[in-house]
């Protein structure tokens, strides 16, 4: 059995593709010159598409290399994307740009479902709009095909603290809630929690540079976020995120 690698690509427009053929027709010319010029694919070589529905293996095509705009390639076999059994929400302080990308980065590749840019009052610059956004979602794309999880994360608009803690009283009342701040509650008490309650819905969140406030800290004692602690020693925000995601997702999936 060959171990070459087989990369992964997202597709918006995939399901809407499949139909009852054993070949797929795909005119996108951004597509085709991914499999191409940057990945060099050739004639009867393997590779998976995907969109938020499902994801397939596929083989491609000879005709595609006789194409300016069209990747042509045998279906070899289709799937439904695996629902996620534990929906994650991160809400996640405006770092600095770098550890901002890095943190959507890590968290899109670990796994999780929503990620909910804060204002907190310790955020350190302004978000830039649409531009942004727009470039955290190829961020976000481009770690999950990587890492070949084919669940990409929603990227939210930023909001407030206070908007973040009247959503937090409507719309996350369900959730197991968690903050990653030093306490006396160890990691692994959280884990165990984890493993044998089964929650379906969490939320995490993390401080900025600097940390929340104390009146941030104490509005999420009041709504009864568990504190927890990642390690013995000060992390920052992009490693805590990496690091607390990453144990969640290894007790719930």
């Amino acid at each position: 059995m060959s171990n070459k690698h087989i990369f992964a690509l997202f597709f918006k427009d995939l399901s809407s593709k499949i139909n009852s053929s054993k070949k797929i027709v795909l005119q996108n010319k951004e597509l085709l010159q991914r499999i191409t010029k940057i990945l060099r694919l050739r004639t009867d070589e393997n590779f998976i598409l995907f969109d938020n529905k499902s994801n397939g293996l596929f083989s491609l095509s000879a005709e595609t290399f006789a194409s300016k705009d069209t990747t042509y390639a045998e279906i070899i076999s289709i799937n439904e994307n695996k629902k996620l059994k534990t929906n994650i929400v991160l809400a996640l302080p405006i770092l600095k740009k770098e550890d901002f990308e890095t943190s959507v980065c890590n968290v899109s590749a670990i796994g999780a479902n929503i990620i909910q840019p804060i204002i907190s009052q310790k955020v350190q610059r302004k978000w830039y709009g649409d531009k942004e956004l727009e470039r955290l979602q190829k961020i976000s794309v481009a770690a999950c095909e990587q890492s070949k999880n084919f669940a990409i994360p929603q990227i939210l608009n930023p909001t407030s603290f206070e908007n973040f803690v009247a959503k937090i009283k409507t719309e996350y009342t369900n959730h197991k809630k968690i903050i990653f701040e030093d306490s006396t509650n160890p990691l692994l008490d959280l884990l165990s929690d984890l493993n044998s309650k089964k929650h379906s819905n969490i939320l995490v969140t993390v401080g900025p540079e600097g940390g929340y406030n104390e009146e941030e800290l104490k509005t999420f004692r009041d709504l009864n976020f568990d504190f927890i602690t990642l390690t013995p020693t000060i992390l920052k925000a992009v490693e805590a995120v990496t690091i607390g995601i990453g144990a969640i997702k290894s007790v719930v999936e």
